[in-house]
């Protein structure tokens, strides 16, 4: 609903001739679908430890234990391996649905991409150096 509402506007400020604010619109609706993807994957991954750890504590403080000693560990390690996986899964979403983010990851780590995120073309680049 919200990025059909994005793109019904969007359009209408096509109409208009008002493309810079078309292309803002654009933007806005493109971080808030690379927002979702990194919010749905955290949770995604997040969510099975929260309920082996909700178990652990039924367990321990009401001494009710659903799951035996041997499958909890098992299945910690199993999520905490998914979890550990998911990581790369951030910096593919980032670099995919991001130019700002894939220029100046340009910027700071490839040397043949010049001296700074702004060579690629991106006007409104974030600086990431810090200070010293």
């Amino acid at each position: 609903m919200l990025v059909w509402c994005g793109q019904h506007r969007r359009q209408l400020l096509l109409k208009q001739n008002r493309r810079s604010e078309s292309r803002r619109l654009a933007e806005s609706n493109w971080t808030t679908l690379m927002l979702v993807a990194v919010v749905g994957a955290f949770l995604v991954v997040e969510l099975p430890l929260a309920v082996l750890l909700i178990l652990l504590i039924v367990g321990n403080t009401f001494e009710i234990y659903v799951v035996d000693a041997g499958s909890y560990e098992v299945a910690t390690l199993f999520v905490n391996m998914v979890i550990v996986l998911s990581y790369p899964l951030n910096f593919v979403i980032y670099c995919t649905m991001s130019r700002q983010f894939r220029a100046t990851f340009r910027g700071m780590f490839c040397s043949g991409a010049g001296r700074g995120p702004t060579s690629s073309g991106s006007r409104n680049v974030v600086s990431t150096r810090i200070p010293g």
